[in-house]
């Protein structure tokens, strides 16, 4: 289908649905054909619902975990980004709407290398301000 999904935001994420259906059920709540019939049994279930007739644009309504995204698709400035991905503790990869990486691995180490430097620093300045205290 030919939709811009720019319209939908400027991050995309890229999930495999095989990857969500291991870990919860899915269960479509809206799809070409309009709205499914609701089941009681589908509340356990994780919802997937159709975001605009004849679309292949489909979106998640609960949370789910960030393990199963392969990847995030985007234009923007990812300094951000990169940043909530390495606090994070894993590595996703960041690619442009080009298929560009913008995000890899090797990067990835590199800023969580920096991340622990100061984190490290940081726990020792206080722990040297706190001794300070005591004299």
């Amino acid at each position: 289908s030919n939709i811009d999904a720019k319209s939908y935001g400027d991050v995309k994420l890229l999930l495999s649905r095989e990857d969500i259906s291991s870990i919860s059920p899915i269960v479509e709540t809206r799809n070409q054909d309009g709205l499914i019939p609701y089941n009681p049994e589908d509340v356990q279930k994780t919802e997937l619902f159709q975001v605009r007739r004849n679309s292949t644009h489909y979106a998640i309504r609960s949370g789910f975990p960030t393990t199963l995204i392969r990847a995030i698709i985007t234009d923007r400035n990812i300094k951000r980004i990169k940043f909530l991905i390495v606090k994070k503790g894993f590595f996703i990869p960041v690619y442009n709407s080009k298929g560009d990486l913008l995000f890899s691995y090797e990067e990835y180490l590199e800023l969580s290398k920096q991340r622990q430097e100061a984190m490290a620093a940081q726990r020792f300045n206080t722990e040297m301000k706190n001794q300070k205290k005591q004299w």
